[in-house]
């Protein structure tokens, strides 16, 4: 945990909304450069292509290095599902360099840090099956499985739904 928090020290959190187009369009960036890294990429999801050009209930965190270079990236729907109590995860990322290192759980305990603050009660979020990284992150932060959609993502790649109380 050491080696964590020497170099999370580093690294300033900012929270971004649409309305900040400079620092959203460094997050949309980050979030461009990922795309083939999800299941299926992000951008031949319709309902997240929808959602980033649409969704004025979008809100982000990034941690950056030095205030200039992403390291680790969030992206949250508010109001999800008519409830403003609680906020979908949509998008979380670690740059390759960094992962197995603890910054993704050290980035998503600043994330639910940040929730809480904002008032929210609850988080979901989802991921595929097979990605076993985010599925122990989930598990790591006491996030549990609230519901699973068989072959949703393609055979043998099933969709898993988490939800956290805040």
């Amino acid at each position: 945990m050491d080696n964590i928090s020497s170099s999370a020290k580093s690294f300033s959190i900012h929270s971004i909304s649409q309305t900040e187009k400079t620092k959203w369009g460094v997050l949309l960036g980050f979030i461009k450069e990922s795309d083939n890294e999800f299941t299926p990429p992000l951008f031949e999801r319709p309902e997240f292509a929808c959602q980033l050009k649409n969704g004025l209930n979008n809100r982000g965190l990034m941690a950056m290095e030095a205030n200039t270079n992403p390291v680790a990236a969030t992206l949250y729907e508010t109001d999800y599902c008519g409830d403003k109590e609680k906020a979908y995860l949509t998008f979380f990322r670690v740059i390759p360099e960094l992962r197995r290192t603890g910054i993704g759980f050290w980035f998503r305990q600043k994330l639910l840090d940040h929730l809480k603050t904002e008032g929210f009660k609850s988080v979901v979020t989802r991921t595929w099956s097979t990605n076993y990284p985010m599925m122990r992150l989930n598990e790591k932060t006491n996030f549990q499985r609230s519901k699973v959609i068989v072959d949703d993502r393609g055979p043998d790649i099933d969709t898993v739904y988490f939800k956290l109380d805040l």
